[in-house]
């Protein structure tokens, strides 16, 4: 990272990833070419998780072929009017991904994911949802191989 004066720890990257609402992941297809994608990312045991269709789109097709991928995450970008600048915190994330295929892993991934974007939601309700949902829904799992966190703070605020 060129400015380390705006690097975070892991643990704040980590915090920043579990802030944001959402994060592109990028993948590579079977032609090279890169492909980026929207995901709702939730963190649970050191891993990285998400959810898609279970039919083979691009993202899965991407995937099948080529396991490595970066996810990008922004949990706070503001303008700071006047200087051309932006406050922001932001992490990228390298790592390996695959599709989740032990049953109790992939539950307890869309429990979290659950959890996460409404945790206002009735367990029994979250369950009868995942229960009715798992055959057309894939897990996904990224294995964090690096990270890295950066953040500008406002200054002279």
């Amino acid at each position: 990272m060129r400015r380390r004066d705006r690097q975070t720890s892991t643990e704040q990257a980590l915090e920043i990833i579990s802030e944001a609402s959402w994060a592109v992941l990028s993948v590579v297809d079977a032609q090279g070419r890169p492909y980026g994608t929207p995901v709702s990312p939730v963190l649970l045991n050191g891993a990285l998780y998400f959810h898609g269709a279970q039919e083979g789109g691009a993202r899965s097709r991407a995937l099948d072929v080529c396991p490595e991928v970066s996810l990008c995450a922004v949990s706070r970008c503001e303008v700071l009017a006047g200087r051309y600048a932006l406050d922001f915190e932001s992490t990228v994330v390298r790592g390996r991904c695959s599709r989740v295929t032990d049953l109790n892993e992939a539950k307890a991934a869309l429990r979290a994911i659950a959890k996460r974007y409404d945790s206002q939601a009735d367990a029994a309700r979250t369950e009868e949802v995942i229960k009715s949902s798992l055959e057309k829904t894939a897990v996904w799992r990224i294995d964090i191989v690096e990270i890295s966190g950066k953040a500008r703070q406002p200054r002279g605020h």
